[in-house]
């Protein structure tokens, strides 16, 4: 269900608490559905359970998941945290959109990179 770069810089649990932002956004996970057992995603993707334990806590802390013990995680209806993520993924588009201009990348290339045809050179 999930997926996770290894060359990333990015550490996995990071990557996993992404990952279930990005499916909340999308509606892929709704609130009140329950996330993936701990012991099956780390088994899918290969890393030890503390990892995804971390990112499940982790989103615990930011009240993006709740627990009810003996039962599992679930996706909580806090919209605040996901118009947040939105607005700061916006930002960092921007800032980014940005110093590719700077750098000399033309507007057509960028356009072009969104549409997913332009190569990495």
């Amino acid at each position: 269900m999930f997926k996770i770069n290894p060359n990333s810089s990015v550490p996995v649990y990071e990557q996993i608490e992404q990952n279930i932002i990005e499916y909340i956004i999308l509606g892929i996970l709704k609130p009140h559905d329950v996330l993936p057992s701990v012991r099956n995603v780390a088994k899918e993707l290969g890393i030890n359970p503390n990892t995804v334990s971390k990112a499940y806590s982790e989103l615990d802390n930011k009240n993006i998941t709740y627990s009810i013990a003996g039962k599992g995680i679930y996706v909580n209806e806090n919209t605040e945290i996901i118009n947040t993520y939105l607005r700061n993924l916006k930002v960092e588009f921007k800032d980014l959109y940005e110093k590719l201009i700077k750098l000399g990348c033309s507007k057509e290339d960028l356009y072009k990179l969104l549409e997913g045809g332009v190569n990495n050179d």
